[in-house]
């Protein structure tokens, strides 16, 4: 163990305040039907490979009357914190005894009737029935797992007893075991949440059996009061102890007590309050808490055994319930139901996904739109490549310097680190893939029951690492070859290590200090979600978690409560105890481990007990302790515990359970599509599916689970709102910080339905045992296992790796803590067919599922999704070769820049560096026939349009397609004033860029869309498929990918050239896809929905590509929507597109110009140098604006014609008799950068 940062001479204890929740169960109340109670079972988990956590419906137990108390550990104690080191998680050790002391008045008839005594029990949390005690005290309550000793496998124990305190003395046991019990318990996250699962071990159910009064057999009606105080019987494992030895839990630096305290979310006055951290200069750190102890309260408990008590806990069928893709979605959906309004659900939506701060620009609506979209998807990492940058502040120039060398010609070593990375990454989900596999192979062969003949014999060789051509050989090499490259790569489990691991690996390689190696990220795989409902009027009572701005009060017994007013008294605590009940000489509890506080606490809770049975004097109706808690100023001295509250009726929402039926709607029934896209989202057509009757049946896949339920809708709008809040002033943020009180109390519960995708890929997420250490490294662990079936299962059927298609839930129902229930829908008298979820737009079905069908309202509609990770790939690839294209050392994407010249009406072409190739104007060939020629620019080589083809591929096809007719011209220039006059100009601020005095620069570029599989396809795990796996149909389906979004300012597509039949890889120039809806020229086609770009999603190597010719906006971003998967977005490098743009010399044609020549007189220096003598043309010189004007002419020189450029010289009204005779001259008038400028 870590020596803690808390350890001064005197310390107090630390009295930390925990919820004591009560339930009373009278006769009425403990009918089945309002409850799910139910265990874990880990004798079928052991032997049968079952879940170890019962199937809804399965193993409910009914409640037996008396009293449920549950104590709610502090957060700090149920927060897991991961250890990327050792790739372990930790939870910290939680307090392993209770005591657990009731008041109540004694029954009639017996002795002492009428007067307040004490019952108590003493919690034994951690005793462990088999592998501590061989059961020498008993049997304990909650189920449990420990190792055998004589085999070591695990066996299911018995956690918990409770020992009586008036009836057994405690004694501290003989050679106690260690400490080990959390709040995990056996491995299960609900085991502290769900009362069920831990008796007498969180919870304590008191009978009341000791109240039964003279003759009778139940109960006597009386009023109850509970304390329930816990602590660490080795005072080792206290978390003030252990917090250092907990990664992750404490600040990298602790200066004392309050730093560990504020990292727990705790707060003690007059320690945590203080900026010096209660230290004294002269005296040090001041004295802080060393150890914990825990208390809480249950006050005023009326009881009666035929009584029914009121509490939050809503009517059956009345909750309203939102079903949808997301949270967000579900919400909005609500919200607009709710309000009737559009607006405000997408003012909602908006705060929810955090982009409400854009919501009322311009594209505000479809930036949301895509957000919502990307929220229905998790993300997985899609591998790294590394590149070689300035470092900063290493001397880097700007855009206007020179480029290293090492970033214009990588060094060979880069190379190999990226051909290694990728190795690694391919490997990576390849090892990834033969695990699943091989899991489900052990699996299967290690289910109990029969197999199907040679199953397990077949299973076993590709389970066998030293078979010839088996999966498992072949994720041993793949495991051996990821330890060699990670031994070449640099790597880390923490961002610290990676940064370590890459100073470290630039040493070797001697990286320049000016210069610095950087990974970057690839795409990520996305994974579509499970749907979520969100649930109105669910009685939550509690926020998800605690506002860090408000950490959780405790107190040391200085700070206890002092005194009550009650009426004209002053109520103190008593100095004796109320005598413990049933005991033969009546005496107040002694109990010698009892810690410090604990009989300060017993009086306190004597002093509350008093005030919760006692009527106020001055407030009929009224106990004491209800007028003291709502004017606690003016009726206690000392600090009320937190959570001190007169009893109500706990309701205390913790799970979704739900039975739901799904009828599949396939994307495709064998050349027929079933399901349209808009280029947005995609609506089913009414065609392929199978309802059946509409209800049930074998054209149905049931699916039935459970999930925690959380109130995060508010917990998000709140923390949303105050994140608002810190960019408005005063007055702004005060009326936020009202809307923030009022969202964080939201009565919303949502849920996703977890593991709705895994069951439609026969996969089953309950908690089961860990995999045994030696198949361990060769299968991996996972969060699921295969769910083959019966062997005579139609698991071709049930096996659907492409969502799509319709459910409605049977039976939905939210269950609390103690198990308590409230029905949403069911199928007792049919309810399930009034049920009537608001659903968002896309979860809104297109067409029932069958025509007539029976209650249509019911049904969810899941649109076409893959279940595997997958990814829309779009990437700038090289403008020559095809090649992925990267910057800054990468081959440039770009093939040209296109410039529309309004003044000349002419299309001016640019190379890739802005160099000048040639422009396109239309010329008239006779009195009625007109058609587009290629004249070059000056200093152009390129005669001809044909030459363009050596050096400038797709340039030159683009422009071959113009030539000609001018239909297709008129039409290009058409689209680019259009689309240009319809998007945002990012560029108006670079004023250094001449061409700027044209127009808006079009960026000419190649790019690369394919849609790619994270690794094989995934295939069916059902018996009779798993050893030799069918390749499934989806990866054959074609997905139309959407390029560009017109109803986007901030998209700069203007057009794209899709593939030529046959050769994805050379572009078709004959036609144009733009965005208009119906484009008036034959050249111009629509890209619609984005059929034209149509791919299959395909597995790495084997992906299929469109290779396109894109013209955009140089500074906006074009998008590609696939509907199956997040919006992607494709930007050009900045470097290619600045410096490109700098280098454009913007050129008017001009004739004809009636000019002289002349030669400028020039300074004695430059004469005398022989720089002097520059011939310029004279005229009314333009404005400079931002560079220098030149004047290009061609002149006839061997039969061949060459260009002559001039500067300009001014004209003015002074005689020059020796200049030679004017000129006509036809030529250009070209405005270059200033030489400061010029990137060149």
């Amino acid at each position: 163990m870590t020596e803690s940062p808390l350890t001064p001479p005197v310390a107090p204890d630390l009295i930390v305040p925990v919820q004591l929740h009560a339930l009373t169960v009278s006769e009425p109340e403990s009918d089945p039907g309002y409850f799910q109670r139910f265990g874990p079972n880990f004798t079928k988990m052991l032997e049968e490979k079952k879940a170890a956590e019962p199937e809804p419906g399965r193993g409910t137990q009914a409640p037996g009357t008396g009293v449920y108390l549950q104590w709610q550990l502090p957060e700090a104690l149920a927060t897991a914190h991961y250890d990327p080191d050792t790739e372990e998680t930790t939870l910290p050790l939680v307090p392993n005894r209770w005591l657990v002391v009731r008041h109540h008045r004694v029954p009639s008839g017996r002795p002492g009737a009428g007067e307040v005594r004490a019952a108590a029990w003493l919690i034994h949390s951690d005793y462990l029935e088999y592998a501590h005690y061989d059961s020498a005290h008993g049997p304990g309550e909650a189920a449990f797992l420990s190792d055998d000793p004589e085999t070591g496998a695990q066996r299911e124990d018995w956690l918990g007893r409770a020992v009586d305190l008036r009836v057994e003395e405690w004694r501290e046991p003989d050679n106690a075991p260690d400490l080990f019990l959390t709040a995990a318990g056996p491995g299960l996250l609900a085991f502290a949440g769900f009362q069920p699962y831990h008796p007498n071990v969180f919870s304590f159910h008191d009978t009341l059996k000791d109240l039964e009064g003279y003759g009778h057999n139940e109960p006597a009606p009386t009023t109850l009061s509970y304390c329930a105080i816990g602590w660490y019987s080795d005072d080792d494992g206290d978390i003030l102890r252990r917090a250092a030895d907990i990664p992750g839990l404490l600040p990298p630096v602790v200066n004392g007590p309050a730093d560990v305290l504020r990292a727990l979310g705790w707060a003690l006055p007059g320690l945590t309050d203080r900026d010096d951290d209660g230290a004294d200069a002269a005296e040090g750190p001041a004295p802080g808490p060393v150890r914990t102890v825990y208390s809480g309260t249950a006050l005023g408990i009326p009881w009666d055994y035929y009584e029914t008590y009121a509490s939050a806990r809503p009517k059956d069928y009345k909750p309203r319930v939102a079903v949808g893709h997301s949270t967000g979605d579900a919400f909005a959906a609500l919200t607009h139901r709710r309000t009737r309004s559009a607006r405000t659900a997408g003012l909602v939506k908006a705060l929810y996904h955090g982009s409400i701060d854009s919501h009322d620009l311009p594209d505000g609506a479809a930036e949301l739109e895509r957000a919502a979209h990307t929220a229905t998807f998790g993300a997985a990492a899609g591998g790294t490549t590394w590149v070689l940058v300035p470092r900063p502040g290493g001397g880097d120039e700007g855009l206007n310097g020179p480029v290293p060398p090492h970033l214009v010609d990588p060094p060979e070593w880069l190379h190999q680190l990226n051909t290694d990375q990728r190795e690694f990454d391919a490997l990576t989900i390849e090892l990834a893939g033969l695990r699943e596999r091989l899991r489900t192979l052990w699996w299967l062969k290690e289910l109990p029951g029969g197999h199907p003949e040679g199953f397990d014999s077949e299973a076993a060789a590709q389970l066998d690492p030293e078979a010839d051509g088996s999966p498992a050989r072949r994720a041993a090499a793949v495991a051996r070859r990821l330890a060699e490259l990670a031994l070449v790569i640099p790597h880390g489990t923490t961002s610290e290590e990676v940064e370590a691991a890459i100073e470290g690996f630039s040493r070797t390689k001697r990286l320049p200090p000016e210069l610095e190696l950087r990974r970057t990220f690839e795409e990520s795989y996305h994974r579509t979600s499970d749907p979520v409902v969100v649930v109105e009027g669910a009685g939550v009572g509690a926020p998800l978690t605690r506002d860090p701005d408000d950490p959780l009060p405790c107190r040391t017994v200085e700070g206890l409560l002092e005194t009550i007013r009650a009426g004209d008294e002053q109520w103190a605590p008593p100095a004796a105890l109320p005598p413990l009940d049933l005991v033969e000489e009546t005496s107040p509890l002694e109990l010698p481990v009892l810690p410090a506080p604990g009989r300060a606490l017993l009086a306190e809770f004597a002093l509350l007990d008093r005030a919760a049975r006692t009527a106020d004097p001055d407030e009929p109706g009224r106990t004491v302790l209800d007028t003291a808690l709502a004017d606690p100023e003016q009726r206690l001295t000392g600090t009320p515990a937190e959570y001190t509250a007169v009893w109500i009726q706990p309701w205390l929402p913790m799970y979704l359970q739900w039975d739901l039926r799904y009828c599949p709607a396939p994307y495709m029934t064998g050349e027929r599509v079933n399901w349209t896209f808009d280029g947005e989202r995609y609506t089913w057509t009414g065609e392929g599916a199978d309802p059946g009757n509409g209800q049930d049946g074998p054209e149905w896949i049931s699916f039935a689970n459970r999930a925690f339920l959380t109130p995060s809708v508010p917990h998000v709008l709140a923390a949303q709102t105050k994140r608002l809040a810190r960019t408005y002033g005063q007055a702004g943020a005060a009326v936020l910080s009202r809307l923030r009180a009022g969202l964080g109390n939201l009565d919303l519960l949502s849920q996703t339905l977890d593991g709705f995708n895994d069951h439609l890929l026969m996969r089953d997420t309950g908690a089961r045992q860990f995999t045994p250490d030696d198949v361990l490294a060769l299968i991996g662990e996972a969060g699921h296992v295969a769910a083959p079936g019966t062997l005579n299962d139609d698991a071709r059927f049930r096996f659907q790796p492409l969502r799509a298609g319709q459910f409605y839930f049977r039976d939905l129902r939210i269950i609390d803590r103690f198990g308590r229930c409230a029905v949403l829908t069911a199928v007792d008298g049919e309810e399930h067919l009034k049920f009537k979820p608001v659903r968002s737009a896309e979860a809104t079905p297109s067409e029932p599922l069958r025509e007539n069908i029976n209650a249509p309202a019911r049904f969810v509609q899941l649109p076409p999704r893959l279940l595997q990770e997958a990814r829309t790939r779009l990437r700038l690839t090289s403008g020559m070769d095809g090649r992925t294209a990267s910057a800054p050392a990468g081959p440039s994407a770009l093939s040209g820049w296109l410039l529309v010249n309004h003044l000349d009406k002419t299309l001016l072409v640019y190379g890739p560096g802005g160099e000048p190739l040639g422009e396109l104007r239309v010329i008239r060939t006779s009195r009625t026939e007109q058609r587009t020629e290629w004249t070059r620019l000056p200093s152009s080589p390129y005669e001809h349009a044909s030459d363009l083809e050596a050096h400038h591929p797709h340039l030159a096809g683009m422009v071959a397609g113009l030539l000609g007719p001018i239909g297709p011209f008129q039409a290009l220039m058409a689209t680019i004033n259009e689309r240009l006059g319809e998007t945002t100009d990012a560029g108006t601020g670079d004023t250094a860029v001449p061409a700027r005095l044209v127009g808006r620069p079009v960026a000419v570029y190649r790019a690369r869309i394919d849609l790619e599989l994270k690794g094989e396809p995934l295939t069916n795990p059902g018996w009779h498929h798993a050893l030799d796996p069918e390749r499934e149909e989806y990866p054959a389906y074609t997905w139309p990918v959407r390029l560009g979004d017109p109803y986007l300012l901030t998209d700069g597509l203007i057009g794209y050239y899709a593939p030529a039949d046959g050769s994805p890889e050379r572009a078709d120039y004959s036609t144009l896809y733009v965005t208009a809806e119906r484009p008036d020229d034959p050249y111009l086609t629509s890209i619609g929905n984005g059929a034209s770009l149509a791919l299959p999603a395909r597995e790495p190597g084997k992906e299929v590509s469109h290779h396109i010719t894109v013209l955009a906006d140089p500074h906006n971003p074009v998008h590609a929507t696939t509907g199956i998967l997040p919006v992607v977005d494709l930007t050009l490098p900045a470097e290619h597109v600045e410096t490109a743009l700098r280098r454009i010399r913007a050129a008017f044609r001009l004739g004809p110009l009636l000019a002289p020549v002349r030669t400028p007189a020039a300074p004695e220096e430059e004469r005398r140098s022989g720089d002097g003598e520059h011939e310029g043309l004279v005229m009314i010189r333009p404005a400079s604006w931002h560079g220098e004007w030149t004047w290009a002419e061609p002149e006839a020189e061997g039969g061949a014609v060459r260009w002559t450029e001039r500067p300009l010289l001014a004209a003015d009204s002074a005689p020059h008799p020796d200049d030679p005779a004017p000129q006509a001259r036809a030529g250009y008038l070209m405005l270059r950068p200033a030489l400061e400028e010029d990137p060149a």
